[in-house]
């Protein structure tokens, strides 16, 4: 009598079929032993519940010593049990599988941002619009707040504001010290750099005009010095002073410093007054902070903090809370994002 079911690793449940055809199906391997079967439609268990199935599954089907022998509709605590294990682990492989699909549109989407950043058609595209520029500043950013990074990973020590000589004289920035890391064509720029002597030597001047594009921000062009030579300056700034990452010349900050969390310290900010990006001395502080942050982006700057996100600030944002964000081990209370 053609009155069994048994349903696929899909869940789909095979036409009628005779007990004689389950048990040729799991000779064949295609029941296993909790495949769900049923002789009815409606009550369901595994296919080793079935004495005859088990049988043909080379189970060992001996009955309990003294236990009562189960009907085969019966449907039993234990069978229960399975079915509702199995139904809380469909539950959760429901719910990866959703966060699953949900990432790969995530990643999707940044691949998808990276790729358009990287290409020469997408950035005249990017260049095109306010909000284009933006982005293009802000994967600017990104790449630098990683290059402090991995300079600092590889250091034990993050880069200094500057460097000096044995005179105590500005030699080099940070922005300088960081090339290594900035990729292949700003890691041979560093190779050209003298730095022993100082960043507008007669030498070291002929790269004044060779920055590379991450310190450069798309809204502002090439100023020129006064023989006409052009000048490639930058809005991207550190905050420099005792309290912040960048305390000055001789002194190296450590990862250990960052009392406050590397999700709410400043790494690097738009400044609104571009500088030469070779210039090492000529850095937000602390007191000129609130007033010179900003960039020629409407409404707000971009911010790099040191957990490698960069935010798009409102111009709104008050002194006290920059200067939270811009101290390494203050413990002031700061916004959430």
């Amino acid at each position: 009598m053609k009155n069994w079911f048994w349903q696929n690793a899909q869940g789909a449940t095979s036409e009628p079929s005779t007990l004689a055809d389950l048990i040729d199906a799991a000779r064949r391997g295609e029941i296993g032993a909790s495949t769900q079967v049923s002789n009815d439609g409606e009550t369901w268990k595994s296919a080793a519940d079935v004495p005859a199935l088990a049988d043909a599954l080379g189970l060992d089907v001996s009955p309990t010593s003294g236990a009562e022998p189960a009907s085969e509709n019966a449907d039993s605590t234990a069978q229960k049990k399975r079915r509702s294990g199995c139904a809380v682990v469909g539950g959760v492989c429901c719910v990866l599988l959703i966060c699953v699909a949900l990432g790969f549109r995530f990643v999707g989407l940044e691949t998808a941002r990276r790729a358009l950043l990287a290409s020469d058609w997408g950035r005249r595209v990017l260049l095109e619009s306010e909000r284009g520029r933006r982005t293009i500043c802000a994967n600017n950013l990104e790449k630098v707040a990683l290059g402090v990074q991995i300079y600092g990973d590889l250091n034990e020590v993050l880069p200094p504001a500057y460097t000096v000589d044995a005179e105590g004289r500005p030699l080099h920035s940070w922005r300088v010290l960081i090339l290594p890391y900035l990729g292949e064509e700003a890691a041979a720029l560093y190779e050209q750099i003298r730095l022993d002597e100082p960043w507008d030597s007669e030498w070291n001047a002929r790269f004044h005009s060779r920055a590379p594009d991450v310190f450069v921000c798309p809204s502002f062009g090439v100023a020129t010095e006064a023989d006409g030579a052009p000048v490639a300056e930058t809005t991207c700034s550190v905050v420099v002073g005792d309290e912040t990452a960048f305390p000055g010349p001789g002194n190296w900050r450590k990862w250990e410093d960052f009392a406050d969390g590397l999700l709410r310290t400043l790494c690097v900010v738009e400044r609104k007054t571009p500088v030469c990006w070779m210039e090492p001395t000529r850095e937000l502080t602390l007191e000129t902070l609130a007033a010179e942050v900003g960039s020629g982006h409407k409404a707000g700057f971009n911010a790099a903090f040191f957990d490698g996100c960069v935010r798009f600030l409102p111009s709104t944002t008050d002194a006290a809370t920059l200067n939270a964000w811009a101290t390494v081990a203050g413990g002031e209370e700061t916004p959430e994002f």
